[in-house]
């Protein structure tokens, strides 16, 4: 039988779906606001170092370079945490409002973002162990960069795949309410006919 994308009622398997979504909009807003000024110390981290290695430092060449492409990496990284606040703020009020169309574009803008993610921490794990490969501490720093990176690729996954439930429960609400109010529609027209064809007779 094939597998379809599941469908989940609460989040986390505990919370109802929306007030679970709320909670969890709240608490990446919170989470962009602390992570967002580490990117930014990373990012200074990476350009102090290809200003001052140079000095005090036998510069090999290829290390130059993959110094600066860690530095390109870190200033795209710090960039999408910062647009990933904004976009947080736009779901909260979005789950508030309880509206389709806000909540569908965030769902959109997730999924880009993921495959965005997934390709520039790969790439930013790679470009670190370069940077600094024959440091005794090369090894342990990426792998806790990758392990790191990994659990926040699996949440971020789950995360769109409530966001989805919860476009796909909105959007049946409305087509529920546009049927019940056409019917409504549909009900009072007739009895303004049967009472049209009564005062006839």
């Amino acid at each position: 039988m094939p597998v379809g994308i599941p469908q989940f009622r609460r989040c986390c398997f505990c919370l109802p779906l929306r007030p679970g979504l709320l909670a969890w909009g709240y608490f990446k807003i919170i989470a962009d606001l602390l992570i967002t000024p580490v990117a930014l110390t990373q990012l200074w981290y990476c350009l102090y170092f290809l200003e001052e290695a140079p000095k005090h430092y036998v510069y090999i060449g290829h290390m130059i370079i993959w110094s600066h492409l860690l530095a390109a990496v870190s200033f795209l990284t710090f960039l999408m945490f910062v647009v990933e606040f904004a976009a947080s703020i736009m779901f909260v009020i979005a789950a508030h409002k309880k509206n389709v169309g806000l909540v569908r574009g965030y769902y959109i803008y997730s999924i880009v973002v993921f495959v965005i993610s997934t390709h520039l921490f790969l790439l930013e794990v790679v470009l670190t162990y370069k940077a600094i490969r024959g440091a005794s501490y090369s090894a342990a720093v990426c792998a806790v960069m990758f392990v790191g990176y990994l659990i926040f690729l699996l949440v971020q996954a789950y995360f769109i795949l409530l966001v989805r439930s919860q476009m796909i429960k909105l959007k049946a609400r409305r087509q529920c309410k546009f049927v019940n109010n056409t019917t409504e529609a549909q009900g009072m027209m007739g009895g303004k006919q049967n009472e049209t064809a009564v005062g006839h007779v």
